[in-house]
């Protein structure tokens, strides 16, 4: 189970790659979120464009959501820069493995010691989520 945000960061990793070629926009940062209960798994992308893809599918974010994607997305890059990894605490629900254009970095929703940009994170992801892709978390 804990290979599967692993594999799917990678997989990831390799659309940011593919996405910048012949497209204006750019992929701000990419969050693969995984977890024990129903729904937990999603794949989101903000784009500069102020889209999203979920899961593969492009949907266009209202113009909050774009600005808080935006003023989060340079508060991510010193964790991902670090690679830096936190251990999850007792009793994780859900797994969050980030890519930004300066590196990658992971957290459980019960990890100690996060920064506050998770929570901010973890926050965004699950209002995107529901707003703009649809689901129920």
């Amino acid at each position: 189970m804990r290979l599967r945000p692993a594999i799917a960061g990678a997989a990831v990793l390799i659309g940011i790659g593919l996405a910048g070629c012949g497209d204006q926009a750019a992929d701000l940062f990419a969050v693969t979120r995984s977890g024990t209960i129903p729904g937990a798994y999603l794949q989101l992308v903000p784009r500069s464009d102020g889209t999203v893809s979920c899961d593969g599918k492009r949907h266009l974010m209202p113009a909050d959501l774009t600005v808080a994607v935006e003023d989060l997305q340079p508060l991510l890059e010193p964790a991902a820069t670090k690679a830096l990894t936190l251990p999850s605490g007792p009793r994780p629900v859900l797994t969050y493995s980030v890519l930004t254009p300066g590196g990658h970095f992971s957290y459980s929703d019960d990890s100690p010691r996060k920064p506050p940009a998770f929570d901010v994170l973890t926050d965004l992801t699950t209002k995107i989520a529901r707003r703009v892709c649809g689901l129920p978390r």
